[in-house]
């Protein structure tokens, strides 16, 4: 296990995605990206962005 830091515009841009997509009834689908790390040794990511694009959803399936 180890500890997940996500910047604030990564997270604001996936609930962007996945509010718009509830919206619609649809399921939303995207990428996390970022650098994995070790510290004193532990390892940790930092979440830079998050990726999506066009989806082919509905409310039980998505497709990316």
């Amino acid at each position: 296990m180890f500890d997940v830091y996500l910047s604030a515009s990564a997270l604001e841009a996936a609930e962007d995605h996945f509010r718009s997509a509830s919206w619609q009834g649809k399921e939303a689908m995207g990428l996390l990206v970022g650098r994995a790390f070790t510290h004193g040794g532990r390892p940790y990511a930092v979440v830079d962005e998050y990726v999506t694009a066009d989806n082919d959803a509905t409310a039980v399936h998505v497709r990316f």
